[in-house]
């Protein structure tokens, strides 16, 4: 039931794009001016964006996991020779 749901979500997936896409583009100023205000709702608008698209994306990986459609991969890798790099 959740994977049919999730289905119809995906649409939303890609108008959650597009309005990412016009708002970067109003934020770059490229039709013209934008004031205090609007840049605050901008960003606004942009961030909540993304975090509907990311947990879109979430659920979406959800289903795939529970109807076995995803295949996780684990790996063995020394952690400290990773993080010794970032100091």
């Amino acid at each position: 039931m959740i994977a049919y749901e999730l289905v119809l979500v995906t649409p939303h997936g890609r108008r959650i794009n597009a309005i990412t896409g016009v708002t970067g583009t109003l934020l770059m100023r490229l039709p013209g001016d934008i004031y205090g205000e609007q840049e605050k709702q901008l960003k606004t608008v942009r961030t909540n964006a993304n975090h509907l698209l990311f947990l879109i994306n979430d659920l979406l990986d959800l289903a795939k996991i529970n109807s076995g459609n995803l295949e996780l991969l684990s790996y063995i890798f020394k952690a400290y020779g990773r993080a010794a790099g970032l100091a």
